[in-house]
């Protein structure tokens, strides 16, 4: 099954990684496998925190390049929304905003810009329903109504993504249900 798959090529990283411990190449599969687990449910907290850990360290070597700034965007971006989903909210905030710079400095420098653009707006919508659980509406509005912005004009030129659709589309009824409900 996937679940056991998916512990498999992390236990073969781990591996290569002790074998090579100087790869930045493995270190940066390994994170990107972590990082990328959602499926996993038992130990998904110290995958992401594993992930984060990697990342960070490939950012450290090379801070300017793209790949290892969004690398580190995701980790940060995984474990905060795992935080959040198991009630561990101390962190969430932080790592969110750290990732929501990441995404924003690679969205206006990259030629990719739509695909973090869309992941940008992942972000915020996460920090929206931050905003829900600790019970500032105001805030999570703002925060609903700048994802919503960050992926809107890409529909203007047409060259909209089927993702962003579905998570404008996902954005704009959750901000509707939240201004329906004060």
């Amino acid at each position: 099954d996937s679940e056991s798959s998916g512990k498999k090529s992390i236990e073969i990283f781990e591996q290569l990684l002790r074998d090579n411990p100087d790869s930045d190449a493995i270190r940066y599969e390994l994170a990107t496998t972590l990082a990328s687990t959602e499926a996993f449910n038992f130990g998904q907290i110290m995958r992401f925190q594993r992930a984060e850990q990697l990342s960070k360290s490939l950012l450290a070597k090379s801070p300017a390049l793209p790949r290892y700034q969004a690398l580190h965007a995701l980790a940060l971006e995984s474990l905060a929304a795992q935080q959040l989903r198991t009630n561990r909210l101390r962190l969430v905030e932080e790592n969110l905003k750290e990732s929501l710079a990441l995404y924003n400095q690679l969205s206006s420098s990259a030629s990719e810009v739509s695909r973090y653009d869309t992941r940008r707006s992942a972000v915020l919508e996460l920090l929206a329903d931050l905003k829900l659980r600790q019970g500032d509406r105001d805030a999570a509005i703002d925060y609903l109504e700048q994802a919503i912005h960050g992926v809107q004009p890409k529909r203007r030129r047409g060259a909209v993504s089927t993702v962003a659709q579905v998570q404008l589309a996902r954005l704009k009824q959750k901000l509707g249900r939240i201004e329906d409900h004060p």
